[in-house]
């Protein structure tokens, strides 16, 4: 159960956390913290959080404890103030106003621990007419317009429902930036933060190319009205799921011309790919030759079986994948290889196999610090009355973002990478994207490339060519954070590797965000 060595401390070690918060987004959140070293007191009401029933609550409250606390209360409320007291975190899931009645709200308990960094996860936000509605995951999304926005479910009308809970995991990840955050500029300050999201606000991070182009549809409707579930142009031709032969589903993604026209060669249709209708593709000029083509790779492929098409695509480096069930998806050979199912002896469900950790921290351990606690299984035991980072403090007032002054090269493309680069711009950091000559071929999809990329610098450089990878060098001296997402390899040939750039700036935060991760069969598969 552990990934890493322990030569340095986890990165929470010391930080003591009261997870008050049921659901999935937020109990999430404490998961990553306890992984990575936090001390995770989960207070729950007398009969337990009403959502242990569902299958990955054993996952969910992995590493913690449970105190059986009510809240309504008051010689036990005070119990919960005390904990409160010492702590360094606090997340909690009530609907706007109910802390503050249970006495457990930001006011109430930063008064007494000026230091706590103070999360809250509500379904609708704090303002607005829907704020008091019940943050269930379905009602969310249905408000939200992430069920009609699904680019896969135009063979049938009509919304389409997700099998993944992603306006939850999205308030996760909105969460535990904004906790890390805070703690970032408590260490400058010596104050805690009230830090705030919710599951409506969590979808957007799934949802960034389709709010795009809802803006967009005054100026041409006919191609960029949200996108709706019976639409096949409601995404783009060349990235979608085409049926085999054999009833199994593939996944293509031909975002740039090379790919495309290495697909068209994996498909048998090489030929086909020099009419001049496609000599723009994957983009098109007409919805008609979008259209067109769609229907041609899903006539093409569905004349074989997946396996045929797997080798074919393989051969010819072309992004593909199979689509899996969850538990197809745990025993993937490349999720296995780099260290995503650890074993968890569960006092309940006995030997569980779980999802592992999220990123890897060289020589700083990651482990699961035990089963999910049986309800109100540390009730009477005492904990730490301080926490460890406790006795830090600072005189500074917070002014400004949480990351003023983090200097950041980004050497990314496409979406995800250059969007986890775009939230540091929006928390204060100063981000320059370096582009190769001609830009990064991701800006030719300007709804793709907008949301990620703004804010941020820009500087074109061949990193193929020596003085290139000089003017690199001279910048990653006053970096503290450099970002790449290359397959494996690659950044060796460019001289923009971790022990390159580590001997430039010892100081350097690398990040590497390859599709696959930087092992195993699949490392090197484009995606």
């Amino acid at each position: 159960m552990t990934t890493g060595s322990n030569d340095r401390p986890a990165l929470c070690a010391g930080l003591k956390v009261l997870d008050l918060s049921w659901g999935v987004a937020g109990p999430i959140a404490g998961m990553v913290l306890s992984d990575f070293g936090a001390e995770v007191i989960k207070i729950e009401p007398p009969g337990g959080d009403p959502f242990r029933s569902m299958p990955g609550a054993v996952q969910w409250h992995r590493g913690k404890k449970s105190v059986v606390l009510d809240l309504k209360d008051a010689k036990q409320r005070e119990q919960a103030q005390q904990l409160a007291a010492s702590a360094d975190v606090l997340i909690e899931s009530f609907r706007p106003g109910v802390a503050d009645r249970l006495g457990v709200g930001y006011g109430a308990l930063s008064r007494i621990n000026p230091r706590l960094v103070y999360c809250s996860i509500t379904g609708f936000g704090t303002k607005g007419p829907w704020r008091n509605l019940k943050a269930y995951e379905g009602v969310v999304s249905a408000r939200g317009g992430y069920f009609a926005g699904q680019k896969v479910g135009w063979r049938a009308p009509g919304p389409v429902y997700l099998v993944a809970k992603q306006v939850s995991y999205g308030a996760t990840n909105y969460a535990l930036q904004g906790i890390f955050g805070a703690l970032r500029r408590r260490l400058t300050t010596g104050h805690g933060d009230r830090v705030e999201t919710n599951l409506l606000q969590g979808g957007v991070a799934f949802q960034i190319n389709t709010t795009y182009k809802w803006k967009d549809a005054s100026k041409t409707p006919a191609r960029t009205a949200p996108p709706d579930a019976a639409d096949p142009l409601s995404t783009v031709a060349c990235y979608r799921i085409c049926r085999c032969s054999d009833g199994k589903w593939i996944q293509l993604g031909a975002f740039q011309s090379d790919i495309f026209h290495r697909m068209m060669v994996a498909l048998g249709m090489d030929e086909e790919s020099k009419d001049l209708r496609y000599v723009d593709a994957p983009q098109f000029k007409s919805d008609e030759d979008s259209l067109r083509i769609i229907k041609r790779l899903e006539e093409q492929i569905a004349k074989k079986p997946y396996a045929h098409w797997a080798a074919a695509f393989e051969k010819m480096d072309c992004p593909y994948s199979p689509h899996l069930s969850t538990q197809e998806a745990l025993d993937d050979v490349q999720v296995r290889a780099i260290g995503l199912v650890v074993n968890v002896d569960d006092p309940v469900q006995g030997k569980t196999e779980q999802v592992g950790a999220p990123f890897v921290i060289a020589d700083s351990g990651w482990r699961v610090h035990g089963p999910a606690p049986l309800v109100g299984q540390h009730n009477g035991q005492g904990f730490a009355t301080s926490s460890k980072t406790s006795h830090v403090a600072r005189n500074g007032r917070a002014n400004g973002f949480m990351l003023d002054g983090v200097k950041v090269l980004d050497v990314t493309t496409y979406v995800a990478a250059p969007t986890a680069t775009g939230y540091l711009v929006d928390y204060g950091a100063d981000v320059i994207k370096v582009e190769p000559p001609g830009g990064d071929p991701q800006n030719n999809w300007g709804d793709v490339g907008t949301r990620p990329n703004r804010g941020k610098r820009s500087i074109w450089l061949d990193l193929k060519h020596e003085k290139g990878r000089e003017v690199l060098y001279k910048m990653v001296e006053k970096t503290d954070i450099f970002l790449q997402n290359f397959r494996p390899g690659v950044d060796q040939r460019l001289g923009i590797d971790f022990d390159t750039l580590i001997k430039i700036n010892p100081r350097l935060v690398y990040c590497h965000a390859a599709s696959y991760g930087s092992t195993g069969p699949y490392s090197k598969r484009g995606a």
